[in-house]
């Protein structure tokens, strides 16, 4: 019979086998003794408190074997669990080179090193925190 892990995720309770976990070991989850640091005796359960909808890919990819990246979150935020839970290298850099390298290429905003141009940058692309957008607003 199998073994089977509890984890808590910020209240969401996630069942796995501890097989699927052994599969990895030089991940986070993967490693019996890092695995402890999560353990909580009383509940007789692991606490993670991180990102849920990314830890749910996560559980799965340990399941599975592959990685399914969720479909409602910011890249950079699934990227940075990726690496918190020390999932092979290889897979983050692919998940980088697909989903984050291009985000960040066709959509990174270069604010201007001019002084007055970027005030003027700034002041435009964050009109709600910008003190002189206020007041333009206001007139």
């Amino acid at each position: 019979m199998d073994n089977l892990i509890e984890f808590n995720c910020l209240g969401t309770i996630f069942i796995i086998r501890e097989i699927s976990l052994n599969r990895f070991p030089d991940t986070l989850l993967g490693d019996p003794q890092r695995r402890a640091s999560f353990y909580n005796k009383t509940k007789n359960q692991y606490i993670i408190d991180r990102h849920i909808v990314s830890f749910e890919a996560i559980i799965n990819y340990y399941e599975t074997g592959k990685l399914i990246a969720p479909t409602i979150y910011e890249a950079i935020t699934f990227f940075e669990e990726l690496k918190y839970f020390q999932i092979d290298n290889k897979i983050i850099q692919h998940f980088y080179n697909t989903e984050i390298h291009d985000e960040f290429v066709n959509y990174h905003r270069i604010v201007p090193m001019n002084y007055i141009l970027r005030s003027i940058w700034i002041s435009l692309e964050y009109n709600d925190y910008s003190f002189t957008t206020q007041i333009v607003r206001f007139s």
